[in-house]
């Protein structure tokens, strides 16, 4: 496996084409990580956050989600949405520790809403 990313502790973000619930963990893990622990690092999380967008935005990427791809797909463009979010994040207006703490909070939240709405659109497939 490719390395997309190694972190500060040494642990490495993989390369997975078209593996979205990889990169869905991954997405959760640094937001706890980096962006809600008790010591913050906003910068890291902004960094891997770019990171993972650029990766996961490639046709290459996309072209490489499972079939059925309905479902797949629309969770794709959602989990593309909260990494740019994440990449994009000082540029939000976060000037406070509680804004930046709100906003990890929100992207929680966002990451279990597309992880349900993925769940119910493959079980009425």
């Amino acid at each position: 496996m490719s390395t997309l990313y190694k972190e500060k502790d040494d642990s490495r973000i993989t390369k997975e084409l078209g593996d979205v619930d990889y990169y869905k963990t991954i997405l959760r893990y640094i937001v706890d990580q980096y962006g809600l622990s008790k010591k913050p690092d906003y910068e890291e999380l902004q960094k891997i956050g770019k990171k993972i967008y650029d990766y996961i935005f490639t046709m290459k990427f996309r072209a490489a989600l499972p079939s059925p791809k309905g479902p797949h797909i629309s969770f794709w463009y959602r989990l593309v949405d909260i990494s740019r979010s994440i990449s994009n994040m000082s540029q939000e207006n976060l000037n406070t520790e509680d804004s930046y703490k709100k906003f990890c909070l929100e992207l929680l939240e966002a990451l279990d809403e597309a992880e349900h709405d993925l769940f119910w659109e493959e079980r009425t497939r």
